[in-house]
């Protein structure tokens, strides 16, 4: 299973670029768990199994 991947795009503002697997998109959110993919609507409750940060611009699966 793939994961979601969190790429943050503006620190001080707690923005982030969330790349969702299930729907294959990228969606722009305010970084704070637990949330809910704005995608596919999966509930992420932190990192780990779900959902890990990413530091580079390539988004590897």
């Amino acid at each position: 299973m793939a994961k979601h991947l969190f790429k943050f795009s503006n620190y001080p503002e707690n923005e982030a670029i969330i790349y969702c697997p299930k729907a294959n998109k990228f969606c722009f959110v305010k970084f704070e768990l637990p949330m809910r993919c704005p995608c596919c609507g999966e509930f992420i409750e932190g990192l780990g199994r779900k959902a890990k940060i990413v530091l580079k611009y390539e988004m590897p699966l």
